[in-house]
């Protein structure tokens, strides 16, 4: 199994004018928030991972509605240039959003997460502060030049921004420190590809130095923005950090804000999988392993940077968090890899708490092959979140933590495994992109192969008729000027 695609499950951001409620600040702009508890940084990306009692936010038991102050882990500021979506609420505040930022929506008497991009006028949204729904009074795209800001909470997983409640960013680092592993393990060349454009949170933990002097003078580190456009070799984004003996056999490709828009995307995709292939091509004759570290996916329009990377990829393995919506949000991600012909070999379930084990097997059951199918569960650990207090991978400064040990399981599993795909297949995603571009005849056969694939997975009509309507939506959106 040469190369590999880990795809995160979920993410968003808000603006820097939305206001966060807390209990040691009250309710302040979250701007204002971040330059208060870290400071006024240059770099493109800081994600601060706070001591315990720094800073608490109200968030909601999604259960009941009722709502608690919870602690923050991690603050986050993220640079993010193209499209989003302005939300305008009833309540009379509004914000800015990335389009798969999950909102808490009330439904038939339930709480359930629909993503920004999902909202639809008179949508009803949890207000716990007045006690009351906001509902949607108007949603629109607009494209932005800014910083976007966000939260990891312990708990709930969510908080309240402008008077409702959204959800948290997660702040895994599984497929980085499988990287570590497999460099200790076996003494050879692995190549880290960092493809999370918005976040660039493996590169914090590789080597914070590096993204400092990065931001400071640019044109000595090229990235893969820099490779795809065509301003730099393969052989000049491969970088290598003397930081810790363990990492000398990782070669860290970082990565940038690569296009605005998915229009962009598919506009350039030619070129682009043209050079990405190039690149796996100059890796493999190097490395044992590369692995693709990927974006937040989930949904149908949350997939447009797998376009770029699955159809590299060997194997393709999701890590998702114990929950419903994010082990839904992965069926898209399986389907695309399966059309491609790509091994979906394993999975793994990060952030595992004891009352989650007995419904694993359960609520992951959608996205099973076979029961034989292995799966790795990697438990909440506070060594996780010790080291990344530290900037240190816990496969360096916490090997024998529970979490550590499952992690080390996945890099044995990586190296041990074999995949029949690499010979046989070769499957470009060209035609299916200007199909989507250009809107001919293919998309209808896209959408009667997603109907088939959703009506052999038991999803009801309800559901169905929903994924469809959210794919014209958005090819009515791609063919707009």
């Amino acid at each position: 199994m040469k190369v590999v695609t880990f795809g995160k499950i979920g993410g968003g951001c808000v603006d820097g004018d939305s206001t966060i409620l807390t209990k040691e600040h009250g309710n302040i702009v979250f701007q204002k928030l971040f330059e208060k508890i870290v400071g006024i940084f240059r770099h493109e990306v800081i994600v601060a991972v706070l001591p315990p009692g720094k800073l608490r936010v109200k968030s909601v038991n999604t259960e009941n509605g009722e709502p608690s102050w919870k602690e923050v882990r991690c603050i986050w500021r993220i640079p993010v240039k193209g499209e989003v979506c302005k939300v305008e609420l009833s309540n009379g505040n509004s914000l800015l959003t990335s389009r798969r930022h999950p909102f808490l929506v009330i439904k038939d008497s339930k709480l359930l997460y629909k993503k920004a991009y999902r909202l639809s006028k008179k949508d009803r949204l949890l207000n716990p502060l007045e006690g009351k729904a906001s509902e949607v009074t108007k949603i629109f795209r607009t494209t932005v030049d800014t910083y976007f800001y966000d939260l990891t909470v312990d708990g709930y997983n969510n908080y309240v921004s402008s008077g409702i409640v959204i959800h948290n960013t997660g702040c895994t680092s599984v497929s980085f420190n499988t990287a570590v592993w497999l460099s200790k393990l076996y003494n050879k060349r692995i190549a880290f590809i960092e493809a999370d454009f918005g976040r660039n949170s493996s590169e914090f933990l590789w080597d914070p130095l590096f993204l400092k002097a990065r931001e400071e003078s640019p044109g000595d580190y090229p990235t893969l923005r820099e490779y795809l456009n065509g301003s730099a070799e393969p052989w000049e984004i491969a970088h290598v950090s003397s930081r810790y003996p363990e990492y000398k056999n990782i070669a860290f490709i970082p990565a940038s804000q690569i296009f605005s828009s998915k229009k962009d995307l598919y506009k350039n995709y030619p070129s682009y999988e043209e050079k990405m292939r190039n690149l796996i091509k100059f890796l493999k004759s190097r490395c044992a392993v590369i692995i693709i570290d990927g974006p937040g996916g989930g949904g149908f329009t949350g997939m447009a940077d797998y376009y770029l990377l699955l159809p590299v990829s060997d194997a393709f393995i999701p890590v998702l968090e114990p929950n419903k919506p994010t082990i839904n949000a992965t069926q898209p991600l399986i389907d695309l890899s399966t059309l491609l012909k790509i091994e979906y070999p394993a999975y793994i379930v990060n952030k595992v708490r004891r009352k989650d084990l007995k419904d694993i097997r359960e609520i992951t059951r959608p996205i099973r092959k076979s029961e034989a199918q292995p799966c790795f569960i990697v438990p909440y650990d506070e060594n996780m979140e010790k080291s990344y207090r530290m900037g240190i991978p816990i496969a360096i400064q916490y090997p024998d933590s529970k979490a550590c040990r499952e992690i080390r399981r996945v890099a044995e599993f990586l190296m041990e495994a074999k995949t029949g795909s690499e010979a046989k297949r070769r499957v470009s995603l060209t035609p299916l992109i200007n199909a989507i571009l250009y809107g001919n005849a293919q998309i209808k056969t896209l959408i009667y192969q997603l109907k088939e694939k959703l009506v052999s997975k038991g999803r009801v009509d309800d559901e169905i008729s929903e994924e469809l309507k959210e794919i014209e939506k958005l090819l009515k959106a791609i063919e707009s000027p």
